[in-house]
């Protein structure tokens, strides 16, 4: 490829979606800045509700979820004074919604947008692992059919279908890239899961499972259950404003979540997320008919390390709970395989493969499968992010509520069953006899604050142990996935473009990216503590029971 990867997107328009998500922020934000001769980046947002205030618009979501990250910083700076005048003209909120028909657009703004836009670039997805079955099959599975509809409408399209990694299921070889076999067509040899041979079928299938759950959540000896729970957590004085309705959803929801994870294990999956992923990449493949597609499947993505500055994050990621609450002495322990390969990727790096990859797509045609993923050039263990993670805390110390640092001890490792059996027994069961003797004492205001106070570490705890169950599969065993295709987009990037969009895997120092990037972009992104100079560090409150820390932001 001998013109420079910016050119390619000269006079180019974009379609993206998964814009208000972690990876479509700094997709906007490269491309922008990257490419100041793009055409236009038009942004596919839905609408949504917001309870009994109405709906809340996709501009609104865009100004609220989008334009308000740091992500932009950089580019303000570069732009100013004239940020919002230059945005305005490269890019256009478009309200829409992938699970509907047109993608919910007017026909003549379907036409519009179809006569423009050359490069489709999908991020949008359920990343959740456990979300209930019927939003994953809508967004992860479905969607991609309404998408590669659009694309077949726009002249000379290119798409890119952001996936994931871990498609690969519990594969135990080098995953290699390329489409996963289907039933019934797998190669000798082959250990891992594989696509159903009929994947209408087998949407079908779940679609009626989904359908089978509501009903089963509307038989009256359900609503008769949920009303005596409701009336018994009303005596109690522990339910606040809840209904009938309120209790049917929250069962469904369960249902769907428990039976879809039930149904990806069968299937060879570890979770929902990873199956409907899965489906979804087979839906690209099966609609695409000639248009050049590219599948990029990043592994575990994590802060930037170059761009748009070091160490940005929206938000916790994977690893970043446990670190956090590590970091605040709060957890000695989790059931990480010490010797497991954390397959860890900074977002820029992903950004760069996937804008990298819709002109690798023009030029070659086909479908082509991309894993921007670290674990097979340059691993990293889960051994090794506890020990950098502790030489960082112990350099750059988190203060207790005393202003006193924060000691963290050696990182240990127990295995899975005795980390859960000492979660239940040690941790938890105590907690929960504490909490049903306060429930029964007398209200006061200082029992109710206790009674918060200990409903808060109760559900921490029960937390923490569910997360040991949704990441166990990740974090007791190491996964292969084959590199091969992704480096060589990369090094048949010009000398200069490979300086400008990096995705060299094997080139990541990942003690300074833990100790000098990732958590100090953690503290200061996240947690929203001055780190300027780290030290000294804001201090910090140790609460009880400490892993509440893991959905604390």
């Amino acid at each position: 490829m001998d013109d420079r990867l910016g050119d390619f997107y000269n006079g180019q328009s974009v379609l993206l979606t998964g814009a208000t998500g972690f990876l479509g922020k700094p997709i906007i934000e490269k491309l922008l800045r990257s490419s100041p001769d793009i055409g236009r980046v038009y942004v596919l947002i839905r609408p949504r509700r917001d309870g009994d205030r109405g709906t809340i618009t996709a501009q609104q979501r865009f100004d609220k979820e989008v334009l308000s990250s740091g992500v932009f910083d950089r580019l303000r700076e570069e732009w100013a004074p004239r940020f919002e005048e230059r945005l305005a003209a490269k890019v256009t909120v478009v309200a829409g919604d992938l699970s509907k028909e047109r993608l919910g657009l007017s026909d003549e703004l379907y036409r519009e947008l179809s006569a423009h836009v050359r490069v489709i670039i999908n991020s949008a997805a359920v990343v959740v692992f456990d979300a209930p079955l019927d939003a994953a099959i809508e967004m992860n599975a479905l969607s991609p059919r309404t998408l590669m509809q659009f694309a077949r409408e726009c002249a000379n399209p290119v798409v890119v279908h952001v996936s994931t990694a871990y498609v690969n299921g519990s594969n135990p070889d080098l995953a290699p890239e390329a489409l996963l076999p289907m039933d019934g067509q797998a190669p000798e040899g082959w250990r891992g899961p594989l696509l159903p041979a009929d994947l209408d079928a087998e949407i079908q299938e779940l679609t009626d499972l989904c359908n089978a759950v509501d009903a089963e959540s509307r038989l009256p000896r359900n609503i008769d259950a949920y009303r005596k729970a409701l009336k018994s957590d009303a005596t109690r004085g522990s339910s606040d404003d809840d209904s009938v309705e309120a209790r049917r959803e929250r069962w469904a929801r369960e249902q769907l979540i428990r039976r879809g994870m039930d149904r990806a294990k069968a299937r060879g999956w570890h979770d929902t997320y990873s199956f409907t992923k899965a489906l979804g990449e087979q839906m690209v493949a099966r609609e695409r008919g000639d248009i050049p597609t590219a599948i990029v499947r990043p592994s575990i993505i994590e802060s930037s390390l170059f761009e748009p500055e070091p160490g940005w994050i929206d938000g916790y990621r994977m690893a970043d709970p446990i670190i956090v609450a590590y970091g605040k002495g709060r957890l000695p322990d989790f059931p990480l395989g010490e010797d497991v390969v954390a397959d860890l990727i900074p977002v820029d790096f992903v950004v760069n493969a996937i804008i990298a990859a819709a002109r690798g797509a023009a030029t070659e045609g086909g479908l082509g499968v991309y894993h921007v993923a670290t674990g097979t050039t340059n691993p990293l263990t889960y051994g090794a992010i506890t020990r950098h993670t502790q030489a960082h805390f112990q350099r750059d110390p988190m203060l207790d509520r005393s202003g006193l640092p924060i000691d963290v001890p050696m990182f240990t490792f127990p295995d899975l069953k005795t980390f859960q059996r000492r979660m239940r027994w040690w941790r938890l069961a105590p907690v929960r006899q504490l909490n049903r003797l306060i429930r029964r004492a007398p209200s006061s205001a200082s029992v109710r604050r206790m009674r918060l106070r200990m409903g808060a570490l109760e559900n921490a705890l029960e937390r923490l142990h569910y997360y040991s169950v949704i990441y166990g599969p990740y974090i007791q065993h190491s996964y292969w996935f084959d590199t091969t295709r992704a480096r060589a987009l990369f090094d048949g990037l010009r000398e200069e473009d490979r300086a400008d969009w990096r995705f060299d895997f094997d080139a990541i120092d990942w003690g300074h990216y833990l100790q000098d990037v990732h958590i100090p972009g953690l503290k200061r992104n996240v947690l929203k503590m001055d780190v300027g100079q780290i030290s000294p560090p804001v201090a910090e409150e140790r609460s009880l029971g400490g892993p509440a820390a893991l959905d604390d932001e």
